[in-house]
């Protein structure tokens, strides 16, 4: 595709791109792709970008601006003085001559979700609904959509049109405008072709708008009246204690033994965790075989399913279970199936967590799924199954973050999890074609499952009988800890920003602001 014009005269005017995004989605290693050296700070440990940091680059005939900037929506355990309405007004006095573009970066394979889409209210309510009209998606991770591609037949159009990943809506507003970005590739041909999509889709924006930038004048007016309340859960309470739990197994047709109870003849492990996470592909590796189905296209789980095998001397049955914490839906009916095929008993529940991914951001809805299905002392049968391996290993041979550090870091938030299950928790490559690693890791969960049986002298997790309740009654009372979480959203709209460029550009020491 020819490079565009953007009219008979040139323009010399630099560039100006904003890098925007969430913690870990790859917005310095995007930047660092576009300058073509490494300038910008890249870690997976947590979030590196303190502020905004510029760089500039000449790429083919445009001489380009590139601010990297901090996740504004993310607090800094370290630095408690950071505003993001003062970093935001910091990124509008350094691009002087406004935004040509702004950059909005995504991790291909995470799920747009809820928090994301409160960033771009955010965005919205600070610069006005024209800033989509200048927006380009960079979709990163281009190697791990490849690795789709060629092993589950997933096409970049079926990816994008999916429900679930909710990306439509996004590449809506901003024209469908989107390039994919593989900013590990160490092919130099393929990183000049990326920059060159990128740079045909900066000219699009340029000449939708006659060459001219989105600039601060569009900022809109703000009024007091429009501050929300901030909300929070209910942790003022203190949770109760000792809640019954009124479940009627008679009610499922299944009424366990003495015997099944205290020790039976069967394993069973369940299955926990976020869609994504790679349940199913763990199911897969625990047996031995493909029994369940894998795809990063949506949901494919649609039900629990379950599977036996024989590992180590014991029978096993590994439950895979659907996704119940991405909304409020009634899962009773599926919670049922679970205890069913369990025989009303789990040995070990098996949590799945996609190593990269952060757990602060989804610790209040897995929390709250587990408070739904389960008992507080749901935790003291839990192993934490940490999956894409492959990842860690990348992580720690290039930027030297073990396991340790990575599970110890605030900003992944895994701490509190992981006191709760006694730091028992696995590592999985569930992608790896070598039968060693794989007998190795299965040796490794066994001997956790032994350390949960051991503990609980054989006994399982087991289902509660009580009361005359027909069917599940999952408990919505909150277990330990639970009352301690808080959902706080900080608006923009309570603030004058022309007054605060106005005090950024003071503090900088210029004599009037360029921009105002």
């Amino acid at each position: 595709m020819a490079a565009k014009s953007t009219g008979s005269n040139p323009d010399t005017r630099t560039k100006t791109l904003l890098l925007f995004g969430k913690t870990g989605s790859g917005k310095s290693a995007t930047g660092n792709t576009i300058l073509g050296e490494k300038k910008f700070k890249v870690s997976s440990k947590g979030q590196t970008t303190r502020t905004y940091q510029v760089e500039t680059c000449q790429r083919g005939d445009l001489t380009l601006k590139i601010i990297d900037t901090p996740d504004i929506t993310e607090k800094m355990p370290d630095d408690p003085s950071f505003d993001p309405l003062r970093e935001v007004a910091r990124w509008i006095v350094e691009a002087e001559d406004g935004f040509d573009a702004l950059l909005f970066v995504h991790h291909f394979g995470v799920r747009f979700s809820d928090q994301q889409k409160d960033v771009f209210k955010a965005l919205e309510d600070t610069f006005g609904k024209e800033i989509f009209r200048h927006m380009i998606v960079v979709l990163s991770y281009g190697d791990e959509f490849e690795r789709a591609r060629d092993e589950e037949g997933i096409t970049l159009e079926g990816y994008l049109s999916d429900k679930w990943n909710g990306l439509s809506g996004l590449l809506e507003r901003v024209d469908r405008r989107l390039v994919l970005f593989d900013n590990r590739t160490k092919d130099e041909e393929k990183r000049a072709s990326q920059v060159d999509g990128l740079m045909n889709r900066l000219r699009d924006v340029m000449d939708a708008h006659g060459g001219q930038p989105y600039r601060s004048k569009y900022l809109p007016p703000r009024s007091p009246a429009h501050v929300p309340a901030i909300r929070q859960s209910s942790a003022g309470r203190e949770p109760p204690t000792n809640v019954p739990y009124p479940q009627d197994a008679a009610a499922l047709g299944i009424v366990p033994s003495d015997a099944q109870e205290a020790k039976g003849t069967t394993t069973n492990l369940l299955l926990f965790g976020k869609t994504g996470s790679g349940k199913s592909a763990t199911g897969n590796t625990i047996i031995g075989s493909k029994e369940f189905s894998v795809s990063s296209k949506t949901y494919t789980t649609k039900t629990c399913e379950a599977r036996t095998c024989q590992q180590f001397g014991l029978t096993l049955k590994v439950i895979d279970t659907p996704d119940i914490t991405e909304d409020t839906q009634d899962h009773k009916e599926e919670v049922s199936k679970w205890y069913k095929e369990a025989n009303c008993s789990f040995h070990a529940v098996l949590f799945v967590h996609h190593f990269g991914e952060r757990f602060k951001d989804q610790r209040k809805s897995v929390f709250a799924a587990l408070d739904r299905c389960f008992e507080p002392d749901i935790f003291k049968h839990m192993i934490v199954i940490f999956t894409y391996g492959d990842e860690a290993a990348r992580v720690e041979e290039e930027e030297g973050v073990t396991m340790e550090s990575y599970l110890a870091d605030e900003w992944n938030g895994l701490e509190s999890l992981m006191k709760r299950v006694r730091y028992r928790w696995v590592l999985f490559d569930n992608r790896t074609k070598e039968q060693e690693k794989k007998e190795d890791q299965m040796a490794k969960l066994m001997s956790r499952v032994s350390e949960v049986l051991d503990e609980h002298q054989g006994q399982p997790y087991s289902y509660r009988t009580g009361g005359q309740q027909s069917g599940i009654g999952l408990s919505r009372q909150h277990g330990p800890g639970f009352a301690s979480l808080r959902q706080r959203e900080k608006h923009f709209d309570d603030v004058d920003v022309e007054a605060l460029v106005l005090q950024v550009c003071q503090s900088l020491g210029l004599q009037r602001c360029p921009i105002l």
